[in-house]
């Protein structure tokens, strides 16, 4: 993805698994911020671009986030 406009000042990583050596999930809606799904897009496009034929299907059960902000001068990780 480098080399694309990426909003914000937002990383994400992406872990793309075979769903036939894994065991299933049942299908989950989320809802992101407008932010994650302008990544989740422009991380599929990238994809599919490269691998002509699979289907991508986001397992946000399987997901984490790592959040950090500055207050104070102070760093927070939550």
């Amino acid at each position: 993805m480098h080399g694309r406009e990426t909003p914000g000042n937002i990383g994400m990583s992406v872990y793309v698994l075979t769903m036939g050596f894994w065991p299933t999930y049942p299908s989950v809606t989320a809802i992101l911020p407008p932010e994650f799904c302008r990544l989740q897009e422009i991380f599929t496009s990238f994809y599919l671009s490269k691998h002509t034929g699979r289907k991508l299907q986001w397992q946000y059960t399987l997901d984490h986030c790592l959040l950090k902000g500055w207050l104070k001068e102070k760093v927070m990780i939550i």
